[in-house]
């Protein structure tokens, strides 16, 4: 091989190598940006030299879940110098810092747990020594959307680690705020820090703290303090942090008086994890803001506080524990709870409460009182954690809260108050709470829907002392992730009112299930009356309500609960006996038209109606109402006997009724079956749709087998009777104008006949001087028919009329010779029927009515 050839190769190989080594290197470097979350690094304007590197531009842009962060630097200067140890970085300067925080998409991560961070040994090496921003400018989130921090900083430390000094100044308009630390000592046994904060060169607030251990002794000590002498309000001030918080600056007052603030502590604890679990020493603070300072994203805050806690072991006590303060203006934190429930100020009262046992626990009285448009009172015993992890003990909390209204979901409450006393545990995550006895909720008035589907309630109380409550929420997200109350409940209302009921006072005792997504009651509803329903009602908020309710009623009393309950109960209407029984089922989206399904079982019903008695109902029906639809789609009744003063039965129907939800009396009417038993035959119904809108409305009667002689039987007179079956079709007309009608009918008697008998007395006065009326007379006192047909008429004002013609004989007038008769009758039906239910043939509660009815009616005429 020629040395040619050897180059040649050698070249080769190197360049593949070089290559390599920069894609490899090229893709460390994307690796390791992805890694970092930086998705753009550009810079532009270097200048490197021996002892420094200048950049006329840096941009970084970087993005992580929840969060994206643009920064720009201009004239840029890093500067280093080389030693025996080599090198070192000595400064750097950046002339304009430009930095944008912005949401980004996912979610923000949690923080980490709490706990005592370990105090570094060293500063790291590459901090320079020298660090200075000329200028900055942020923009960053908050209240008002996104504000702008502009400012600059400088940090320098003149040792290999310490003292180290920063400076931090904000410029807002022609104002500045200065903040300087310094930070000496020897890192990490002993350390102080002293800060100062300015306000337009005026000094404000001053604090220091130190903090040592020893190598020989295990404990950590810690002491400082922090001195605000002085605040005087400063309206650019208040103004530009109203950016970041909404604050009311009409609220202040013109002239206000300074503000001060001091805190003081020396405590020591062992030098790991178990620092504040197991702190020894004492705290003091005491602050005076006579008018509404700002607590950025919490509230303003007034008022007095003096603190003097002491702790042995992590046994926290209050020697001093009073604070009288009020708060106003709370930041967006309040905007999760609903407009009507945040009152417009809390004033806050604390004072020491009995020593508690527990280690790290701190006991305190609590009063909190906030005003319009909810007034609150609260007062009790509460015992705080004082170490991680926090928690809140509360120990008999009494809790008072009225609200003038509140509207819900197309529900109106007015007058809501709430007095109960609370125990339970509160922590960073959990709530947990039970309720004392006497506990209750109240509201004077509860209003829902409007015009005849309206319901009102009256003076409704809830006595919830046997309930719990158990919630679970994330702090970091300002979420409520779990939400439980449950426990036995009990509700009255003084008067409930509602189109169908009457109106009275109910009463519900049950059990309550409640969360976040549905709620749940099972128990007995029941009424003043008597009445009472087993009811089950699930509304799970998101799909709608669910609900069932089971009605018995038994007997005479259980009729008279019922009677006394509905408002549609006929006055006319009452039940001696039998059984009734419902089931109803609600079906009511959130969206949408509710869906009820009801079913009736009637089994041995028996009373009077009117002046009409009945017994033995016996069937079942289906109800149902969807959307702006009312239904009866199955009615199968059988009832014993129906008697007027003539007993009619057993009769049955079967049929199906439709109708719009707003006219219920105006809908169709589906006969299929309607048939009666009446003086040994029957009447029937012919099947066919009924418009009850349309009316009036026309029945065919078809009568078959009437047996005359027991018709005969009931006719109030002596020596009338008859014989023969009778059938017919009797044309009934229902509804306005003229109430009941029958026009044309016609009933006739069957082959072969039969006989009538009138009153001898009678005829021979109708036939007395009359020939031919008297030879009608004899012939009726014993008539044989072969022939007997009758038309039929019945007139609005009670007549019947009856044509009746009949041919026959009677074998002892004139050798039998045939008759033919022509005759016209009429009755008064109801004077008929009067007569007959007086006669004690119905029974003697309809008798007794009737007599009653007489006796208004002779009162009233003064007849």
């Amino acid at each position: 091989m020629t040395r040619r050839r050897i180059a040649l190769w050698g070249i080769t190989a190197l360049v593949a190598v070089l290559t390599g080594a920069g894609l490899y290197g090229r893709q460390l470097w994307l690796d390791t940006l992805q890694t970092a979350g930086i998705e753009q690094l550009d810079w532009q304007g270097v200048d490197l030299s021996p002892d420094s590197l200048n950049l006329g531009q840096l941009t970084v842009v970087r993005a992580r879940p929840g969060q994206r962060m643009s920064v720009t630097a201009q004239a840029l200067r890093l500067t280093w110098s080389w030693g025996w140890q080599g090198l070192a970085v000595q400064s750097l300067t950046v002339g304009n810092l430009d930095l944008e925080l912005q949401p980004g998409p996912g979610d923000s991560a949690p923080p980490g747990n709490a706990s005592n961070p370990a105090v570094p040994d060293r500063i790291p090496a590459w901090l320079p020594p020298h660090l200075t921003v000329s200028q900055f400018n942020a923009r960053l989130p908050c209240a008002s959307g996104r504000c702008r921090l502009s400012g600059s900083l400088t940090a320098k430390r003149t040792g290999a680690s310490l003292p180290l000094a920063l400076m931090l100044q904000l410029d807002h308009d022609d104002h500045h705020v200065q903040a300087q630390a310094e930070l000496t000592g020897t890192l990490p046994d002993d350390l102080t820090l002293t800060a100062e904060l300015a306000i337009d060169g005026h000094q404000t607030l001053t604090a220091q703290t130190h903090v040592q251990r020893n190598a020989d002794n295990p404990l950590l000590h810690w002491s400082g303090q922090v001195t605000l002498p002085e605040l005087p309000r400063t309206d650019w001030l208040l103004a530009w942090l109203q950016q970041w918080q909404p604050l009311s600056l009409s609220d202040l007052p013109a002239h206000p008086q300074t503000a001060r603030l001091s805190a003081h502590w020396q405590l020591q604890g062992p030098a790991d994890d178990r620092f504040m679990s197991r702190l020894t020493g004492g705290l003091t603070v005491s602050g005076h803001l006579p008018q509404a300072w700002p607590i950025p994203a919490i509230a303003t805050v007034k008022g007095d506080l003096e603190l003097a806690l002491k702790t042995d072991q992590g046994r926290w006590q209050a020697d001093t524990a009073q604070a009288d303060v009020v708060v106003t203006n709370p930041g967006q934190w309040i905007a999760r709870v609903p407009a009507s429930l945040r009152p417009d100020s809390l004033t806050i009262h604390v004072r020491p409460g009995p020593p508690s046992a527990e280690p790290g626990k701190l006991a305190l009285q609590v009063r909190v009182t906030g005003n319009r448009p909810l007034s609150l009172n609260l007062a009790g015993d509460v015992v705080v954690a004082t170490s991680a992890p926090w928690s809140v003990q509360l120990n008999q909390l009494r809790v008072q809260a009225s609200l003038a209204e509140i509207a819900v979901s197309g529900t109106t409450l007015k007058g809501v108050k709430a007095d109960a006393t609370l125990t339970g545990h509160l922590d960073a995550r959990s709530l947990e709470l039970g309720f004392a006895k006497g506990s209750s909720l109240g509201v004077a008035r509860l209003i829902t829907g409007t015009g005849d589907s309206g319901l009102s309630v009256d003076d409704l109380t809830a006595d919830v002392a046997k309930l719990s409550l158990n919630a679970g929420y994330d702090p970091e997200r300002g979420s409520l992730q779990r939400l439980q109350v449950q426990g036995p409940v009990e509700l009255a209302a003084k008067t409930i009112r509602h189109r169908a009921l009457k109106p009275q006072a109910w009463r519900f005792r049950g059990v309550l299930k409640a969360g976040l997504d549905a709620l749940a009651a099972d128990g007995q509803l029941s009424a003043e009356a008597g009445s009472t329903v087993d009811l089950s009602v699930n509304d799970r908020f998101a799909r709608g309500i669910n609900a069932t309710a089971k009605l018995a009623v038994a007997g005479e009393a259980g009729a008279r609960a019922l009677a006394g309950t509905l408002a549609v109960w006929p006055a006319v209407l009452t039940v001696s006996g039998g059984q009734l029984g419902a089931d109803a089922q609600l079906e009511w989206p959130s969206a949408g038209q509710p869906d009820l399904n009801v079913r009736l079982n009637l089994s041995g019903l028996a009373g009077v109606y009117d002046r009409t008695a009945w017994s033995g109902l016996n069937g079942d029906m289906d109800l149902s109402v969807n959307g702006d639809r009312l239904a009866v789609s199955r009615a199968r009744l059988t009832l014993a006997e129906v008697n007027p003063g003539i007993p009619v039965g057993p009769v049955t129907l079967d049929g199906q009724y439709h109708s719009q939800l707003a006219a219920p009396g105006r809908g169709e009417l589906s006969l299929e079956l309607a048939t009666a038993d009446v003086l040994g035959g029957r009447v029937r119904v012919v099947p066919g749709r009924f418009n009850l809108g349309q009316l009036p409305i026309q029945m065919l009667l078809e009568l078959t087998d009437v047996d005359l002689s027991k018709l005969m039987a009931l006719y109030p007179a002596d020596n009338l009777a008859g014989t023969g079956i009778l059938s017919g079709e009797v044309p009934l007309l229902l509804g306005p104008p003229a109430g009941i009608r029958i026009e044309a009918g016609r009933i006739s008697a069957r082959q072969p006949g039969g006989t009538l008998t009138l009153p001898a007395d009678r005829l021979r006065l109708i036939g007395q001087g009359n020939q031919a009326l008297d030879l009608v007379a004899k012939a009726m006192e014993n008539f044989h028919y072969d022939t007997l047909s009758s038309t039929v008429a019945y007139d609005k004002d009670g007549t019947l009329s009856l044509g009746l013609h009949l041919e026959g004989n009677n074998p002892e007038v004139e050798r039998g010779r045939p008759i033919v008769l022509n005759i016209n009758l009429e009755e008064d039906i109801p004077a008929l029927l009067t007569s007959l239910q007086l006669s004690g043939r119905v029974n003697e509660a309809v008798t007794e009515r009737v007599r009653k009815l007489m006796e208004q009616r002779k009162n009233a005429t003064g007849q």
